[in-house]
């Protein structure tokens, strides 16, 4: 995420510099098992040119992160803000992958696709840094700040029973309810976001595939060349010097193919975004849904008093001929207004929360529109940069051949 991406509202990266410096390798001192996992060396540095530090914080803070611990983050931050369009973690694992058995390139342990998750790690501390409500959150603050106790923390807070809690309400799915168009829109969008990124990503897979098939091809044709020049004595310095030009074109095949990978992991960033988009969308049917719940238990209970003040008994009652006096019949009815009198207070409270939630998770969401077109739009660029660069060294191979096979004397 470059500076010129973050909003111009107050945020703490305004005054914060956040850097993952390294990636290492670490053996899990808890199992007897042969267990490995990957620890994020987080820097934290005031900036020189900072208006202000009311945080408190460090000059420069250094501590180490497990990606586990990451995600304990943003669950947190979800379960918090359940208005906010939480950033997304970069993959755990290889995604999107294209089929080449002669290397190790999607081995997660592989050093290029550690680096690129340390990078993603990085932008996702950008992403929450660079917001305006996220990056004041205290809990936040601390993950950068206080390496030791913060898994603790979470739990005397009782955070970590929020967010079980509140993770386990937006997997399920609920009955149809009536919904807010604005939130139906915001939901399709999502769904064809998703649909949209996952077909390009797909495609470009089978692109690679299929350019990496071509190159070994070329390659295997440079091989033929030079094996070729040996029994020419004409042709033969002409064909080794053609033959070294088209294995050119092989020979940085993979190392182009892993930087378009940083490229198009900025497009998977926005892929994984829908979920959180997804996770706005449920919290707000789940409050509808505990409306129309409530309404609903409010028509019965009016029924049921309708019922008792005519006078006419309940099936059980009807069944086991039990009367009912003028006396209970009124105590039945103060009880039927005292719980109607508490699910209409509940309903006005909760249309309140409604409105409040709809209020800013539309605000947000607007934010992440203007972030994510610009985002986009930087990383089409950069992805077109990098085709034109591939087409013109291909391009300068074969004029080099061209002319290696008109110089021959």
């Amino acid at each position: 995420m470059s500076e010129t991406n973050v909003e111009k509202e107050k945020c703490l990266l305004g005054s914060l510099d956040i850097s993952i410096l390294e990636a290492e390798k670490r053996a899990n001192p808890v199992l007897n098992i042969r267990d490995f996992f990957t620890a994020y060396l987080i820097e934290s540095k005031v900036r020189d040119d900072a208006e202000e530090n009311d945080d408190g914080f460090a000059p420069i803070s250094l501590l180490w992160r497990r990606y586990s611990e990451f995600e304990q983050l943003q669950q947190y931050l979800q379960a918090e803000y359940p208005y906010v369009i939480i950033p997304p973690l970069p993959e755990k694992k290889h995604t999107y992958t294209w089929r080449n058995p002669n290397s190790v390139i999607h081995d997660i342990t592989d050093p290029d696709f550690v680096d690129r998750r340390r990078a993603g790690l990085e932008n996702f501390l950008h992403r929450v840094a660079s917001h305006p409500l996220l990056s004041y959150d205290s809990l936040f603050k601390k993950f950068l700040t206080q390496e030791n106790g913060w898994n603790e923390t979470l739990k005397q807070e009782g955070y970590v029973q929020i967010v079980e809690s509140k993770l386990k309400d937006l997997t399920v799915i609920p009955r149809f309810v009536s919904m807010d168009s604005q939130f139906k829109n915001l939901s399709n969008y999502s769904k064809q976001l998703e649909n949209n990124l996952d077909s390009i990503l797909k495609s470009r897979s089978k692109v690679i595939e299929q350019t990496y098939t071509v190159d070994m091809l070329h390659s295997h044709i440079g091989r033929l060349f030079s094996e070729w020049s040996v029994i020419e004595k004409y042709l033969g310095d002409g064909l080794q010097k053609a033959g070294h030009f088209i294995d050119t074109i092989a020979s940085c095949t993979e190392a182009t193919f892993q930087d378009e990978d940083v490229i198009v992991d900025q497009l998977k960033e926005y892929l994984f975004y829908t979920s959180s988009i997804d996770a706005v969308y449920k919290h707000h049917v789940r409050l509808q849904l505990q409306i129309e719940n409530l309404k609903t238990s409010v028509k019965s209970k009016v029924e049921e008093k309708e019922r008792i003040q005519q006078g006419k008994a309940t099936v059980m009652a009807r069944l086991f001929g039990a009367l009912q006096t003028k006396e209970i019949r009124n105590e039945k009815v103060l009880q039927l207004d005292q719980r109607i009198s508490e699910d209409e207070n509940k309903i006005v409270e909760l249309e309140e929360s409604l409105k409040k939630f709809s209020e800013l998770a539309l605000e947000d969401f607007n934010r992440f529109q203007r972030q994510k077109d610009s985002d986009i739009q930087e990383t089409l660029s950069s992805y077109v940069v990098q085709q034109i660069k591939v087409a013109r060294r291909g391009l300068n191979a074969w004029i080099n051949v061209k002319n290696c096979i008109e110089t021959i004397p």
